[in-house]
């Protein structure tokens, strides 16, 4: 599923790779930040003629979010599916720190969602076909890895570029905060070296796709492309 989301419209999309993209928007999904805050605009001015400001604007747009989170929630019960957003900032952190849905990806899809057809909300589901393509090619080269304790190692080093993650997997363990020691095991409660292994991708500017067990490449419940062979 794709939520294509601005201030001034929400859409929701489902995506098939082997099919087209198909626009399932509920009826009463709120149709535009302005619309929901009941103003003509978000540029509105106040009573005593001052502009509310970035703050107030901010906070109409989060509002607005959490109504779209709380009609998607009864709108996607029951399909326990992925969503990926398709929404630029601040509207993408906004919907995030007020999101309820637990399969939201951690990736967003990049450019103003208004100006994307159908077609080009589905350009996601061809993307993640084309990086499982690149993770093959990569491995016949050297340049990726299917070994979470491989990739952890890489991880630390800032060699992944992109980094595919089971987020129905959590392994426990730790990772040492400044060598390549991994160590698995439920001793470690509470700590996830998935999550960690993402943390250090994020830090060192990889890109991090959340997907489910089937689309993680190699099988296992992580996959790493690399910027260079190790």
């Amino acid at each position: 599923m794709v939520l294509a989301l601005s201030e001034g419209a929400a859409r929701l999309v489902h995506v098939d790779a082997e099919g087209p993209a198909v626009d399932i928007t509920p009826r009463d999904l709120p149709t535009s930040a302005s619309d929901h805050a009941k103003k003509a605009s978000l540029g509105d001015r106040a009573p005593k003629g001052r502009v509310q400001g970035y703050e107030g604007r901010k906070m109409r747009v989060r509002q607005y979010a959490r109504a779209v989170d709380q009609h998607l929630r009864i709108a996607l019960t029951g399909r326990d599916v992925p969503l990926v957003p398709a929404a630029t900032e601040p509207t993408d952190s906004l919907f995030r720190s007020v999101n309820s849905y637990p399969d939201l990806l951690d990736v967003s899809l990049a450019g103003n969602p208004e100006h994307l057809g159908l077609d080009e909300l589905a350009a996601y589901a061809g993307q993640l076909s084309d990086l499982r393509t690149l993770f093959d090619k990569r491995m016949s080269e050297g340049r990726a890895l299917a070994d979470i304790a491989d990739i952890a190692r890489a991880a630390t080093f800032g060699i992944v570029g992109t980094l595919f993650v089971d987020i129905e997997t959590a392994i426990p363990g730790t990772l040492a905060a400044d060598d390549r020691a991994v160590e698995f095991g439920s001793d470690a409660e509470g700590l996830d070296v998935l999550d960690e292994i993402a943390r250090r991708v994020l830090l060192t500017d990889g890109r991090v796709l959340a997907v489910r067990g089937p689309e993680v490449p190699g099988g296992g419940a992580a996959a790493a492309i690399l910027r260079y062979q190790m």
